[in-house]
């Protein structure tokens, strides 16, 4: 049965938010055809997903019918929260670019936050307008005191991407926390009050959505 923490992360976050370039937000089954092709390109990253996963070309009802309720299913037992981020663009196709999750409890009043940006798509600061825009509403809504992320060593891209959005180096992680080749991750982490100097300057109060509920 989900916490209550879970139940206010999902409160928070279900409505989704936006930013000047972004809208961060739960897959629904109007984003089927949008999301198959995001899932066909990116199959590697998705082995959580695909390990059930039996070769079936991912069309518009197999995304709707299978992957989407799965996605649900995973995060309620797991107690972790996914969201999409879609690029906003001049058509209003805002393809999927990548994905941000609010990862399963390891430690009391802490979780990982990690990403995703497909490679078409980096460098070009997506993955921290996202990330950024994470913490700050974990942050305004109070769901826990501590952040942390746990990266690859030869994963310098997030290494970078964090520190700049204040988390500190605090060594190897646990023995537990493996990368996709087996190799030790390194850890990051900061307590949520302390890493809002890059996300209270003028230019990002302008991408915070303007609703009277995210005040």
């Amino acid at each position: 049965m989900p916490t209550a923490l879970y139940e206010k992360i999902t409160a928070a976050f279900q409505r989704g938010l936006e930013t000047e370039r972004l809208v961060l937000r739960p897959l629904a089954p109007v984003d089927s055809a949008n999301a198959a092709h995001f899932f066909e390109a990116n199959g590697r990253a998705y082995r959580q997903y695909l390990q059930w996963h039996e070769g079936e070309p991912y069309t518009e009802d197999y995304m709707r019918e299978t992957v989407l309720p799965y996605i649900i299913q995973l995060g309620r037992e797991r107690e972790s929260f996914t969201l999409f981020i879609f690029r906003k663009d001049a058509e209003g196709d805002n393809p999927i670019i990548g994905e941000i999750d609010i990862n399963e409890p390891k430690v009391a009043d802490a979780r990982q936050i990690s990403f995703f940006i497909q490679p078409a798509e980096r460098r070009k600061g997506y993955a921290f307008e996202a990330y950024t825009a994470v913490l700050e509403a974990c942050r305004q809504h109070g769901l826990f005191g501590a952040v942390f992320a746990e990266i690859e060593p030869d994963n310098i891209a997030s290494m970078r991407l964090v520190e700049k959005a204040g988390l500190a180096a605090r060594g190897v992680a646990d023995a537990t926390a493996t990368g996709y080749e087996g190799q030790k991750l390194l850890k990051y982490e900061a307590a949520l009050e302390k890493i809002t100097f890059s996300i209270r300057q003028p230019a990002w109060r302008a991408c915070l959505p303007r609703r009277p509920d995210f005040a």
